[in-house]
């Protein structure tokens, strides 16, 4: 009976043992259980929570990239419309380039016309000379009185220019080749600046109503034929009062070996005349009268009037000794 009752006490109490261990180990797995869930609950949670801050960070990243794209494509039409804008002010800068550089063309054509509307109403003295003086020669007649057979010499100047033919045509003034009673027997040209040897004349007529005559030479050789074949005339009537005038010829008083050159001014108009206050005296008067203004003839310079004090020349106008047109003499 104790024995029974012993074990019977034995076995409540390792059941009791049993179940409080069960109870205290279950306790412990429920606790264990809450604390991994809350644990569990707790990553959860934080994964969302990343999840979430990756889902706005990627939205954002999104965003961002949106905007940049927009900044982008606003930089590009920007970035183009200043290259248009650049472009365009590129395309101006050209064009008014080229109208600069057209405008200086425009000037510069301007300035040697001006130039030379300059030099062809007053060029340089010295060029005008130049471009004159073979055109002078210094003329020499032996004149005879047929009634006595007396002779006298006289000389002046000439216009001359080849003729075809290889002959030369000299205008010059009428007394050179007659004087009164006295007619020329024989004439020589000579030009001192191109051949020291004068040059035959075999023809010599003269104007009853104006002092001028023209002369023919003979065939003539090198260096003559060098010479030009026409000249320059001034236009019938363009010559004013004022314009500059040059007389060419072989004065008394100038050089014997080269042209002697006078100048002055056309001072008035007189009928068939220009009065001029270039000297002209005896031995120039024939030559060549040129006016600066145009480098051309204006006529063949003939007397002087003598008044108390000076004295002026006239020059018989070019129309009045040959055809302007043709160069052939009105005789």
């Amino acid at each position: 009976m104790k024995k029974s009752r012993l074990i019977h006490i034995i076995t409540s109490t390792l059941t009791f043992g049993t179940l409080l261990s069960l109870l205290i180990g279950g306790s412990a797995i429920i606790h264990a259980n809450k604390i991994e869930r809350k644990t569990t609950l707790a990553l959860l949670d934080r994964e969302k929570t990343r999840d979430e801050l990756i889902i706005k960070q990627s939205e954002s990243m999104k965003l961002l990239e949106s905007e940049l794209g927009i900044v982008k494509i606003e930089g590009e039409e920007t970035q183009t419309k200043i290259n248009e804008g650049l472009a365009g002010i590129e395309t101006k800068l050209s064009d008014k380039d080229k109208e600069f550089q057209t405008q200086q063309s425009k000037i510069s054509s301007l300035e040697k016309n001006l130039t030379d509307t300059k030099n062809s109403l007053d060029p340089d003295i010295a060029q005008v000379v130049s471009e004159w003086e073979k055109y002078v020669f210094k003329v020499s007649c032996s004149l005879e009185n047929d009634a006595t057979g007396s002779k006298i010499t006289r000389t002046g100047s000439g216009s001359g220019y080849l003729i075809p033919g290889n002959a030369i045509r000299i205008f010059t003034n009428r007394h050179v080749i007659e004087d009164q009673e006295y007619s020329a027997t024989s004439c020589t040209a000579h030009l001192p600046n191109l051949s020291s040897s004068p040059i035959e004349v075999i023809t010599a007529k003269s104007n009853k109503t104006y002092d001028f005559a023209y002369l023919t030479t003979k065939q003539v050789s090198n260096p003559f034929t060098s010479l030009p074949n026409t000249m320059s005339i001034c236009p019938a009537n363009s010559s004013k009062v004022g314009d500059k005038i040059l007389i060419l010829g072989y004065p008394v008083t100038g050089s014997s070996n080269d042209v002697t050159v006078t100048e002055g001014i056309t001072s008035s108009i007189e009928d068939d005349y220009y009065v001029t206050s270039a000297k002209i005296e005896k031995g120039n008067s024939g030559g060549a009268a040129v006016r600066l203004r145009g480098s051309c003839l204006i006529g063949l310079p003939t007397f002087v009037k003598v008044g108390d004090i000076e004295s002026l020349g006239r020059i018989l106008k070019i129309d009045k000794v040959i055809n302007t047109t043709t160069l052939e003499p009105k005789a």
